[in-house]
C-alpha cells in the first residue's frame, strides 16, 4: 500500500515537475518577448501602454481578489522597459544636445516635490514602510510620461496618428458602457454585470444606486475598468482626442464618436459628469473665441448636452425637475461646509497637520498597507477624496504650494502654446488639451482621481503634447 502511495505520488510530483517549468517557460519568453520589442524602440511602448490601457483593469476584475503581480502587470510589462528603452535612446542621441522639456519647463518644483516626498518617507507620523513607497510611487511613477510625449510627437501627423490610435481604442469601453446602462434600466442587471463574474458587486460599489434622482435610481457603470471613477475619468481624457480630431479632420466620424462619449459619461453614474462635461466645452468656447470657429462646441453645449440629459431622464424614469433638483443639491453639497464637503475636508486636513503625516498617509491605494500597522492613526483621513487635501495630509502646506505650482507652470506652458499657435489648425487640439488640462485641475479640489489608471497616465502624456505643439510648423498638406 504504501509502495503504491509513493509511486503515484512520485507521477504527481513529476507531472507537476513538467507542468510548472514549461508555464514559467512560457511566462518568461513572452515577458523578453514584450521587453525585446519594446526596448528596441521606446515609441512601441508607449503606443501600447495607450492601446492595453482601457482593458487593463478587466484582468484585475477576473482574477479578483487579483494578485499583486497581475496588478503591476502594466507597470512592470510595459512603462518599465519603455523607461528603460527612452533613456537608452536619449542617452544616445544626447550628442544632439537635445533637451529633455523646454527650457521654459522648470524643473526646480518637480525635483523639490521629489525631494520632499522622499523626505516624507521617515516622518515619525507615517504608518509603517509600506504605506510610503506605495504613495511615492502613485505619485512620480507617471510623471516621466510627460517627457516621453513630448519626444514622442516629431511633427502634427505623429500627433494625429497617436490621437486616432486613443480614440480607435477608447471607442470600444463607451459602447459597452452604454450597453450596459441600456441593459440595467432596462430590468437586465445581471447581464450587464456578467462582464464582471465574482468581482461585480465590488466593481459596481455594492449596485449602488442614487434614488435622488428620482425614477428608479442612477447607477454606477463602470464599462472594462474596475470601478466608475476610473471609466468616467478615461471618458474625460476622450473628449479631447475626439474634439481634436473633429476640428483638425472635419469628419463627422469624430463629431458621432465624441457623441457617444458625452452620452456614455453623462450615463456612467459619475455625479461629476453634469459640471465638468460642460465646463469643459465651455472653456473650449472661450478659448476659440474667433465667431468662425465657435459653432462646433456651441453646437454640442446646445443640442448634444441636452439631449444626453433627456436621455438619462428617459431610462431613468425620472423627470428634468427632479434631476436638475438632484444635480442642483449635489453641487451646493460640495461647496458647503459639511464635512465630507470640499471645504470640510480641506479644513479637516489643516486641522491635522502643517507639515504632513508622510507620503501615502492620504493615498486611496495605501490603505491595504495600513492593515499591516498596528497604531494607525487616524483611519478615517485615509478616506480623504480631495487631492489637495490628501497634499496638505501627506507633504504639508508646502507640498500643497509645490504641488499648484507644478500645475500652474503645467496651465501656463499650456496657454502660451496655445497663443503661440495663433490661426494654425493645431490652434483647436492646444485649446481642448488646455480645457482637459483646467477641468482635472480644478476638480482635483474635490476628487483624486488623478491617483489613478487611467487619469495619472493621460494627464501627463497631454502635458508632454501640450509643451509640444508651440515647435510645430504648420504645412497646409500634413493632414491630408
Amino acid at each position: 500500500m504504501n509502495r503504491r502511495w509513493n509511486l503515484r505520488s512520485l507521477k504527481s510530483n513529476s507531472m507537476s515537475d513538467i507542468v510548472n517549468p514549461l508555464w514559467l517557460l512560457l511566462t518568461i519568453g513572452g515577458v523578453a518577448l514584450v521587453y525585446g520589442i519594446i526596448l528596441a524602440n521606446w515609441r512601441r511602448g508607449l503606443t501600447g501602454l495607450v492601446l492595453c490601457l482601457p482593458f487593463a483593469g478587466l484582468a484585475t476584475v477576473w482574477t479578483y481578489p487579483a494578485p499583486p503581480i497581475v496588478l503591476l502587470a502594466k507597470d512592470l510589462f510595459i512603462v518599465v522597459p519603455t523607461y528603460l528603452s527612452f533613456s537608452f535612446w536619449f542617452w544616445r542621441s544626447n550628442r544632439k544636445r537635445k533637451s529633455l522639456l523646454p527650457r521654459s519647463f522648470s524643473f526646480v518644483p518637480l525635483s523639490s516635490l521629489v525631494v520632499l516626498l522622499t523626505l516624507h518617507l521617515v516622518n515619525p507620523s507615517l504608518a509603517n514602510t509600506a504605506v510610503g513607497l506605495i504613495g511615492l510611487k502613485v505619485w512620480l511613477f507617471y510623471v516621466p510620461l510627460c517627457v516621453l510625449a513630448y519626444h514622442f510627437i516629431n511633427s502634427g501627423n505623429d500627433l494625429i496618428s497617436l490621437l486616432k490610435v486613443m480614440a480607435a481604442v477608447g471607442t470600444i469601453p463607451s459602447i459597452i458602457g452604454l450597453l450596459q446602462a441600456v441593459l440595467v434600466y432596462s430590468g437586465n442587471p445581471e447581464i450587464a454585470y456578467s462582464l464582471y463574474g465574482s468581482a461585480a458587486d465590488i466593481v459596481t460599489q455594492g449596485y449602488a444606486r442614487f434614488e435622488g434622482a428620482g425614477g428608479q435610481g442612477m447607477v454606477r457603470i463602470a464599462s472594462t475598468f474596475s470601478f466608475p471613477m476610473q471609466y468616467f475619468s478615461f471618458l474625460i481624457t476622450l473628449l479631447p482626442v475626439y474634439y481634436s480630431l473633429w476640428r483638425i479632420t472635419h469628419q463627422t466620424l469624430y463629431f458621432w464618436t465624441l457623441s457617444i462619449t458625452i452620452v456614455a459619461a453623462t450615463l456612467s453614474g459619475v455625479r461629476s459628469a453634469f459640471v465638468l462635461i460642460p465646463a469643459y466645452f465651455l472653456i473650449v468656447l472661450f478659448l476659440e473665441g474667433n465667431l468662425r470657429h465657435v459653432g462646433k462646441p456651441l453646437a454640442v453645449i446646445a443640442v448634444i448636452l441636452p439631449l444626453s440629459f433627456i436621455s438619462l431622464v428617459w431610462l431613468l424614469g425620472s423627470s428634468t425637475g427632479v434631476l436638475t433638483g438632484f444635480i442642483g443639491n449635489l453641487i451646493a453639497f460640495y461647496t458647503g461646509t459639511e464635512q465630507s464637503s470640499v471645504m470640510g475636508e480641506l479644513s479637516r486636513a489643516f486641522k491635522a497637520t502643517w507639515l504632513g503625516m508622510g507620503t501615502g498617509m492620504g493615498t486611496g491605494p495605501a490603505r491595504y498597507a495600513t492593515l499591516l500597522s498596528d497604531g494607525f492613526v487616524d483611519s478615517d483621513l485615509l478616506g480623504t477624496e480631495s487631492f489637495y487635501a490628501k497634499c496638505i495630509l501627506e507633504i504639508g502646506i508646502p507640498g500643497l504650494l509645490l504641488v499648484l505650482l507644478i500645475f500652474g507652470r503645467v496651465l501656463l506652458q499650456g496657454y502660451s502654446g496655445f497663443l503661440h499657435l495663433k490661426s494654425t489648425p493645431l490652434k483647436p487640439v492646444a485649446a481642448s488639451l488646455l480645457s482637459t488640462m483646467i477641468v482635472i485641475c480644478v476638480y482635483l479640489v474635490k476628487g483624486s482621481f488623478i491617483d489613478y489608471d487611467p487619469l495619472n497616465i493621460y494627464f501627463w502624456i497631454f502635458a508632454g503634447i501640450i509643451m509640444k505643439l508651440p515647435t510645430f510648423r504648420w504645412n497646409s498638406g500634413a493632414y491630408e
